[in-house]
């Protein structure tokens, strides 16, 4: 299933005029992967819409190395507070809209279509269980903020240092 949402990612790509990978091939049939579970033409095409791709001529296996998984899920997140407000509550975010952040981390699509659905009750369970393995709830969590995000660029550069395998 995952390897066939990576296909169809690729092959969407020039329809919505993005850039081709320079491993589109391996890309359209890797899966997902990292410590996060980004699906592989996601990490090639993370800062799309900050016309900053940092990842877009490394192949799949580059979501491996856990700081580039960091930077993808760091982007994801803010893509998902800053796109898709209004799949949360309204007015002032809670601790609560964390639920959202997940599950638009499980399907942009749901977040949009079904906010509190079926999909969303399964993503909140599991996440109040492992919140719970912490000895945590989630009122203990901040809410969701990207308010602060100074960019992609800056992010790569600032973890430049910390990447052991990437350039």
């Amino acid at each position: 299933m995952e390897t066939a949402a990576s296909a169809a990612a690729i092959a969407a790509g020039p329809g919505r005029k993005n850039p081709t990978p320079k491993f589109a091939t391996s890309i359209a049939g890797a899966g997902s992967g990292g410590l996060f579970g980004a699906l592989a033409p996601y990490v090639a095409c993370t800062g799309l819409d900050e016309d900053f791709m940092p990842y877009l001529d490394e192949d799949y296996t580059i979501i491996e190395d856990p700081i580039v998984a960091a930077i993808c899920a760091a982007k994801y997140y803010q893509r998902i507070v800053i796109y898709y407000p209004t799949a949360f509550a309204g007015g002032t975010p809670t601790p609560e809209d964390n639920y959202r952040v997940r599950l638009g981390w499980a399907s942009p699509n749901e977040l949009k279509k079904d906010p509190g659905g079926k999909l969303f009750q399964a993503v909140k369970g599991r996440m109040d269980e492992d919140l719970a393995e912490l000895g945590l709830k989630i009122t203990d969590l901040p809410p969701p903020d990207a308010s602060r995000w100074p960019g992609l660029k800056a992010v790569v550069e600032g973890m430049k240092g910390l990447t052991p395998t990437w350039k």
